[in-house]
């Protein structure tokens, strides 16, 4: 599931600008091989943060935030050449979120992060009781 879609792209960014990143051919439209191209780097470049954090891939559903980075993600890579200036600090500031994300100072709000384990393995079993104290009330009476 990609983080951001074409209609995602139009409603930040506006159809005339994705015109002018993707339509390398003049038809006027936004080629969607070229923009589709972009969000799958966009995607592997959010996976990998994600990855080393432990979550399993692909999420079941993406946050808001992940919508919002995958956006500043995508629209970098669709610049051939350097991208404007305002872009490229877009994203920078998703990939450093991402990174804040990985170093646990930032939540990207996808919930909490569980990793299944097998029937009873790591499971903690107690064995003491009440009677197994060493230090009790009377014990400790005299001091």
């Amino acid at each position: 599931m990609p983080y951001c879609t074409l209609l995602d792209l139009i409603t930040a960014f506006g159809e005339t600008e994705l015109i002018q990143l993707t339509d390398r051919q003049g038809a006027g439209v936004v080629d969607e091989t070229i923009l589709d191209a972009a969000i799958v780097k966009s995607d592997a470049e959010i996976n990998q943060r994600l990855r080393a954090k432990g979550w399993a891939l692909p999420l079941a559903n993406a946050s808001a935030d992940l919508l919002v980075l995958g956006l500043d993600i995508t629209r970098f890579f669709l610049h051939v050449n350097a991208a404007p200036d305002p872009v490229k600090e877009a994203f920078e500031r998703a990939i450093k979120k991402l990174d804040a994300y990985v170093k646990g100072t930032v939540d990207l709000d996808l919930g909490s992060l569980s990793v299944p384990t097998a029937s009873g393995a790591g499971d903690v079993e107690f064995t003491k009781t009440d009677a197994d104290r060493v230090f009790t009330r009377s014990a400790l009476a005299d001091y």
